[in-house]
């Protein structure tokens, strides 16, 4: 008997369940953000959104008005970006309800936004380097010292400058510095993304007699975590007591 009533209350079920229906839910609009060959060349895409007209505002100063939902647009410069785009005419004017209406192509559908960050997750900078102790006569920033421009036999710290743009997509893998001579002679081989050269105190100095301001370069190759490599290259001058006029 039990076996009966349970057959019975499964095929009620079936029979109930053949006559529901479920209602398709409307998706959200959405404004989807990938890129291209580089990272300035982004595509953007409005998806769940039915719209007659598209119109783009993409940050930058430039705009464009489309009737597809997706568009290329190239930027020149890297930055941060805030895309705005509007979509028109799916509206029903009638009595705002589904079903029959006039179509009004002014009537705002929906807008969105996005941020677009073209920039490089690490971005490289360059490189600063500082005297350690540097004499009294050291004034850095005058005519007789300009930019890497450093009292010979002075000790020098050097420091890798970069800025994290998006945390925790690339890092820094390895750093490695050199530098040679006048002559290109190797001096000095350091892995690190700051350290000091203490040997200068001995091995950058001018030549020539009264000595004239010496140059020195400075190699600096940068492995990232994403397998991509930045090399930096720096001359530096050794100068006198009485500057690098």
């Amino acid at each position: 008997m039990r076996r009966y009533t349970l057959l019975a209350v499964i095929a009620i079920g079936l029979v109930l369940g053949g006559c529901l229906r479920l209602e398709s839910i409307p998706s959200t609009p959405e404004l989807r953000i990938s890129f291209g060959s580089s990272r300035n060349i982004v595509i953007l895409e409005v998806v769940h959104g039915n719209a007659l007209r598209y119109v783009w505002d993409f940050g930058d100063g430039n705009t464009a008005e489309t009737t597809f939902p997706k568009v290329v647009h190239t930027y020149s410069l890297p930055g941060r970006y805030t895309v705005v785009v509007r979509g028109y005419g799916q509206a029903n004017t009638g009595d705002g309800g589904p079903g029959p209406g006039v179509v009004d192509p002014d009537t705002l559908v929906f807008q969105l936004e996005a941020i677009v960050d073209t920039r490089e997750a690490l971005e490289i900078i360059g490189m600063e380097i500082i005297p350690i102790d540097p004499p009294s006569w050291y004034a850095p920033g005058t005519p007789a010292w300009p930019d890497w421009h450093f009292p010979s036999h002075t000790a020098l710290r050097f420091r890798l400058l970069y800025r994290v743009n998006r945390e925790g997509e690339v890092g820094i893998l390895e750093v490695r510095w050199l530098i040679t001579d006048a002559y290109g002679r190797v001096l000095k081989m350091w892995n690190a993304e700051e350290w000091i050269w203490y040997e200068a105190m001995s091995d950058f100095r001018v030549y020539g007699c009264p000595g004239v301001r010496t140059e020195y370069r400075v190699y600096c190759n940068v492995r990232l975590t994403d397998g991509s490599e930045v090399k930096l290259v720096q001359s530096i001058w050794a100068c006198p007591p009485s500057g690098c006029l």
